[in-house]
């Protein structure tokens, strides 16, 4: 009797899947937000710090560089686990959703912070490796979304079936297919910007054509944001041409399908960008 309460309490949680991304947020001040949020975790989130401000130099070896990628695709999974605590905080079932080689990282690592947030893991194609395993990061993206959306379907299918229905995606911008996914299942789906608003503002004017590339030498004035100097802007586009896939993902992608979207969220607070 006692099991069939707590299974039938259970039910009436919502259930929200949070889904990560398997790589670095970009700028520090996400870094930080999630160090403050989370208790113990502020030497972690030093040493992934660290390792992104190291510059990377032509001769380094190629094992130095993959330990590097592999640290990046771990630090952004603290971000949505910090916000995963939050909504459980509320009273709501969550469940971190990454894929199986960060999965087995986290688990691996006895340095990664203790959590209550159930974990389950869908593939990207590199489950042995993440996207160090692959030949590039244009090849590693290319499979991730043509793998990773069916692999997600099949999660849901099963947690359906098991007694704790998904009512919920939450999202990595980045990951646009999720929001179809949802929808597919009649579930609610909810963008999750992991940089900042004003970052997030820059790429989303560049992607509507009302900042025009490459840009011009003179001050920036753009609506909703104080003047900026071309030197402000992310480097994705003031160093037009440096990482084209990833380039495509914050300009264009990630803002495929967001104004379809139920809720957009975006991983700042007030005092972080008052202005």
């Amino acid at each position: 009797m006692e099991n069939v309460e707590k299974k039938a309490a259970s039910c009436k949680r919502v259930h929200c899947l949070v889904l990560s991304y398997p790589a670095q947020g970009h700028i520090n001040c996400l870094l930080v937000t999630v160090s403050q949020d989370t208790t113990g975790t502020n030497s972690w989130l030093s040493t992934c710090w660290k390792f992104q401000r190291t510059t990377t130099e032509n001769s380094i070896r190629e094992n130095k560089q993959r330990r590097r990628r592999k640290e990046k695709q771990v630090c952004s999974v603290l971000i949505f686990s910090s916000f995963a605590k939050r909504l459980e905080h509320k009273g709501l079932k969550v469940t971190l959703v990454t894929t199986y080689f960060i999965s087995k990282s986290l688990l691996r690592d006895s340095s990664s912070p203790s959590t209550s947030i159930a974990l389950e893991a869908i593939s990207d194609g590199y489950d042995e490796g993440g996207s160090a395993q692959a030949e590039s990061i244009e090849a590693y993206l290319e499979r991730f979304w043509q793998i990773d959306p069916r692999s997600l379907c099949e999660l849901v299918e099963k947690m359906n079936g098991s007694g704790v229905p998904v009512h919920c995606i939450v999202y990595d911008s980045f990951l646009p297919w999720a929001l179809d996914v949802a929808k597919k299942f009649g579930l609610v789906g909810a963008a999750f910007l992991t940089q900042s608003c004003v970052v997030d503002c820059i790429y989303y004017h560049v992607n509507k054509g009302s900042l025009k590339l490459p840009l011009p030498d003179n001050q920036l004035l753009l609506a909703g944001m104080p003047p900026l100097e071309p030197q402000d802007m992310p480097s994705f586009i003031y160093h037009l041409g440096s990482y084209p896939a990833v380039a495509d993902m914050v300009i264009k992608y990630q803002f495929d399908n967001i104004d379809k979207a139920d809720w957009v969220l975006c991983n700042t607070y007030y005092e972080l960008e008052e202005e």
